[in-house]
């Protein structure tokens, strides 16, 4: 008849600290990341531009309608498509009437970036992209104002 005799508390304490750290076992921390890829944000304002108003948003257009808002057109949210410099493709999607918003955190890099104003029918109008929106490292950079010209 053999008997199991338990590894006592010194054994189990070598095992345990083989287990752990200098590359064995499981990680003992999360990989330190370089400073130069601390990830940042965009932010971003948008503007939606009817009829009668100028193309700086002040009202000064020719046409009737300078109130134009979200709820008066029934959007219910900006889509913005994101691609980086590798071509990486993504969407954040916000809420029209808050008028801007900050992205989630993306890491450092050249963004071009493309926007929709959608509502429960769908498309309602697109903003001209932009390309060249560099964001740093561990910052907010501010993408100039998004412009829906809206009928």
């Amino acid at each position: 008849m053999s008997r199991w005799v338990s590894p006592g508390p010194l054994a189990l304490t070598f095992a345990y600290a083989l287990g752990c750290g200098s590359g064995a076992g499981f990680p003992d921390a999360a990989p330190k990341m370089d400073a130069s890829n601390t990830p940042g944000s965009l932010s971003f304002t948008w503007t939606l531009l009817g009829s009668d108003t100028g193309s700086d948003g002040s009202g000064s257009g020719s046409g009737t309608d300078n109130d134009v808002t979200c709820a008066s057109l029934g959007a219910t949210t900006v889509q913005v498509g994101i691609v980086d410099a590798n071509m990486s493709t993504f969407g954040q999607s916000f809420i029209c009437s808050f008028g801007g918003s900050l992205s989630g955190a993306l890491f450092p890099s050249t963004y071009s970036l493309t926007f929709q104003l959608l509502g429960s029918a769908g498309l309602i109008a697109t903003a001209p992209p932009q390309s060249g929106i560099v964001l740093t490292s561990n910052n907010t950079t501010v993408v100039p104002n998004i412009v829906f010209d809206v009928p």
